[in-house]
């Protein structure tokens, strides 16, 4: 039986991120929030989520705050992804916490929380290797 390319999932979540500078990531998605939560009859800050490669194919949102500066830069992150699919950004003032916690049922739910003021683009015109 032979296998087409074209019938294959063929994803960007293979590329090893290993040799990128500290603070920097492999965005491939970004996204406004879509609705504010509340909690406790509070609304919380609306958010602006960016998602990244991570180990092993998967891929955490990183939250940062939906501000003017923020939207601009979202705007040309967006472009970005559109002409090339994967954009190296550096993270600003990066926060990273790793969370597991007991469900009802026994199993564990565990992950990883990623919060950043800003971002920036290091090099637009770089293609996904620095060229």
């Amino acid at each position: 039986m032979a296998i087409c390319l074209r019938d294959l999932s063929l994803s960007t979540a293979a590329i090893n991120a290993a040799d990128l500078p500290d603070d920097n990531v492999q965005a491939i998605g970004i996204r406004d929030a879509a609705a504010q939560r509340v909690a406790d009859d509070k609304p919380e800050e609306p958010l602006l989520y960016i998602t990244m490669l991570a180990v092993n194919g998967g891929t955490i949102n990183i939250k940062l705050p939906l501000s003017d500066k923020n939207t601009d830069k979202a705007e040309a992150l967006k472009a970005q992804l559109r002409k090339r699919g994967v954009v190296v950004i550096k993270l600003i003032k990066p926060v990273i916490r790793a969370y597991a916690m007991k469900r009802n049922d026994g199993s564990i739910l565990e992950g990883v929380s990623v919060k950043a003021d800003t971002f920036e683009i290091p090099d637009e015109d770089a293609d996904l290797f620095g060229n």
